[in-house]
């Protein structure tokens, strides 16, 4: 497995499942915004796109399904989550600004590099994407 293999490096780049030239929305899988827990992304349309966490993922703008996994303790749930995406639109299963986009990204990749901090330690770059924002604000 990839976490305990020191070379290996979470790819943090965006990952595009809708078609080329075609309008998108922006989404990202983390954490819940409710009780913090691991919410992972295992389907959009029928199509397992790999592993999401902290991830960006485009998809087409329109009627989507997505089908997620939730942990809660002990308890696991997977739902199929079926909705209208706006084009250009950012969403963390509900509709969000860019820069709570950017955050809650942040949030994600920290929170699964402090899991991974003793065995593959790397950076978490949507955090540091918030950090070089607020310096320009300055």
């Amino acid at each position: 497995m990839c976490l305990f293999l020191a070379s290996c490096k979470v790819d943090y780049s965006a990952i595009r499942v809708a078609p080329p030239n075609e309008p998108v929305a922006h989404l990202v899988a983390g954490l819940s915004r409710l009780n913090g827990a691991p919410v992972l992304i295992l389907a959009i349309n029928g199509k397992k796109p790999g592993a999401l966490l902290g991830r960006e993922v485009q998809i087409a703008a329109g009627r989507n399904t997505v089908k997620m996994k939730y942990w809660d303790g002990w308890v696991t749930s997977e739902v199929d989550f079926a909705h209208d995406f706006g084009a250009g639109a950012y969403y963390i299963f509900t509709q969000v600004s860019a820069d709570a986009f950017q955050v809650f990204m942040c949030r994600a990749q920290k929170d699964l590099q402090e899991r991974l901090k003793n065995v593959n330690p790397q950076p978490a770059p949507a955090c540091d994407a918030v950090r070089r924002k607020q310096s320009a604000a300055l």
